[in-house]
């Protein structure tokens, strides 16, 4: 008892080090140094952090072949475990960035599809994937005059997954987030009716669609990396009930920054959900490791 109590209070302490002194002190360095220990710190957490095994099982499920091919399975976590650091160290970095700042960190594409989507004046659902870097579409959008709202998990005591040392670090992603957008953002334990109203002030509103936390039977199946993908048909509702435009948006991990990819989505809402998940798809395909929902992918896919 005394050596697991000892365990405990060491992996404590542990993360209270990481995200309380050590990424907050390589949030003061240079970007481009932040950044590359960022990703060594990522190569360290790939050969010891104990949720290596459930990501191995996850893409092993759908990529079997992998358990023979061990060396590129090892490349998978390794960038995996990497794009986590440096998605861990960017809302650190948020108070630096300005529209001059970001010129070699952000990069947006399309972003005319996101000005046309908001023109229409319906307010625009922003569809993401847990893919990539997600949480820089924040500074991304909102220096290039697109501040976007934001449905997240609640943070706070009442969740008793989240300890003090994460607690404070959640807490100051999202105010720091908060620097780029006065828009409307609404927590899993606020009334959804706030979603509607921002939605039909115009507002552009983010929603992850493919979100392990709903524990809503409503679902929607979907043929996804030759299995089938099980989502809540929370978008649908929302999108019919106030005709905002749907865009699908990636923030693609790169070697420092990201690259942000607007597309459209057909205005019928099935539609918009079907070409989502064949767009998600893609980009899971092509950069397997982005995806960040490997370690609990038995709460929503399924094989044939």
């Amino acid at each position: 008892m005394g050596v697991s109590l000892n365990m405990i209070g060491c992996k404590k302490y542990l993360k209270w080090m990481r995200l309380q002194v050590l990424f907050p002190f390589l949030a003061l360095l240079p970007m481009r140094w932040s950044y590359y220990f960022a990703a060594q710190i990522g190569r360290y957490d790939a050969g010891k952090d104990a949720s290596r095994c459930a990501l191995e099982q996850g893409l092993l499920k759908v990529y079997p072949n992998l358990g023979n091919d061990r060396k590129h399975l090892d490349r998978l976590v390794l960038r995996y475990f990497q794009m986590m650091a440096k998605d861990t160290l960017d809302c650190l970095l948020f108070p630096r960035f300005t529209a001059t700042t970001i010129g070699d960190l952000i990069h947006i594409v399309n972003l005319d599809v996101l000005t046309r989507a908001r023109n229409a004046g319906k307010g625009v659902i922003l569809i993401v994937g847990h893919f990539g870097r997600t949480f820089m579409l924040m500074p991304g959008l909102g220096l290039s005059d697109h501040e976007v709202g934001f449905l997240y998990t609640a943070v706070d005591e009442k969740n008793p997954s989240i300890d003090p040392t994460e607690l404070k670090y959640l807490r100051t992603k999202l105010q720091n987030g908060r620097l780029f957008s006065n828009s409307t953002w609404v927590t899993t334990y606020d009334n959804p009716r706030k979603i509607y109203r921002a939605l039909h002030s115009g507002e552009i509103f983010t929603i992850a669609f493919d979100g392990t936390e709903t524990s809503s039977k409503l679902r929607l199946e979907f043929e996804f990396l030759g299995g089938t993908l099980s989502l809540p048909k929370s978008i649908l509702r929302v999108a019919a009930k106030t005709g905002a435009k749907l865009v699908f948006a990636t923030a693609f991990d790169k070697e420092m920054g990201v690259e942000i990819i607007l597309q459209p989505l057909p205005d019928e809402p099935y539609a918009a959900m079907c070409e989502a998940v064949r767009l998600l798809e893609q980009d899971v395909i092509t950069y397997p490791w982005q995806w960040r929902l490997w370690s609990g992918i038995d709460m929503l896919w399924h094989s044939r």
